[in-house]
């Protein structure tokens, strides 16, 4: 039996997983992929991507 792996979250202190497959069509709805300029990318849970968009000006938070 293999094991699947699941998204979890990058956000500070969070540590949230996902319930789909990273590699999953049907990633889960809200999740996001950061990718930052120099080549890291972190995996956010839709409420630590809601801070984050917040924190430089774009949306509201959640």
């Amino acid at each position: 039996m293999s094991a699947v792996e699941y998204t979890r979250c990058d956000g500070d202190g969070c540590g949230r997983v996902t319930p789909d497959e990273p590699e999953s069509y049907m990633h889960e709805d809200g999740w996001a992929r950061v990718t930052v300029w120099g080549g890291d990318c972190y995996d956010l849970c839709p409420d630590c991507a809601a801070k984050a968009l917040s924190a430089v000006g774009i949306g509201g938070e959640r």
